[in-house]
């Protein structure tokens, strides 16, 4: 976190999501040394849950961390809820983008939410390419899956993206095209 923190500093314009989930067996104490060593941790860079910000409303109130914390036991300003996330469970792209477009017509849920192009393979995926990895067929998918990337829209609309999640992003213009986005008229 300290490294975090230091990067953060030398980087204003970044916003990172930090996501706290699947808390096996930890004790209210523990929760709340967590938490607090999270709040001290971060301070004035940590964006409250009072509404959705846009980038810019980060930029311009210096709030650099979003903090997901996935214990509704707790309530706190700047803790935020669980961070839902669309995931296709399937490992054909076109599938992918039909369930994610699928979602989107049922409307933007409150909050944040993560729009997953990964894609899901399964043991008959794995047989049928001994000799591929998992890298490799993904790797082959993502031109379609970025495609779709490039249509979509930011904001506060109903058919808007929030989060957009992939696997193998450093390798492909997926970054880029995300950011891009914040340019995109809503």
């Amino acid at each position: 976190m300290t490294e975090l923190k230091t990067w953060l500093g030398q980087h204003s314009k970044e916003v990172v999501i930090l996501a706290f989930s699947h808390f096996k067996e930890m004790s209210a104490d523990q929760h709340t040394d967590l938490t607090n060593f999270l709040k001290e941790h971060f301070k004035t860079k940590l964006c409250p849950k009072a509404k959705m910000p846009s980038m810019k409303d980060c930029w311009e109130s210096s709030y650099q961390v979003i903090l997901s914390y996935d214990d509704r036991n707790i309530e706190d300003p700047v803790l935020w809820p669980r961070i839902g996330y669309w995931w296709a469970d399937n490992s054909d792209p076109n599938e992918v983008i039909s369930f994610l477009d699928n979602k989107k017509q049922t409307g933007r849920p409150e909050g944040l939410f993560v729009a997953g192009l990964n894609l899901t393979f399964d043991a008959n995926d794995m047989l049928q390419y001994l000799t591929t990895s998992l890298k490799e067929k993904t790797m082959t998918a993502y031109p379609l899956l970025l495609e779709w990337v490039k249509e979509q829209h930011p904001g506060s609309g109903t058919q808007s993206i929030n989060i957009i999640a992939g696997d193998f992003v450093g390798v492909n213009s997926f970054a880029h095209d995300v950011i891009q986005l914040n340019n995109a008229k809503n």
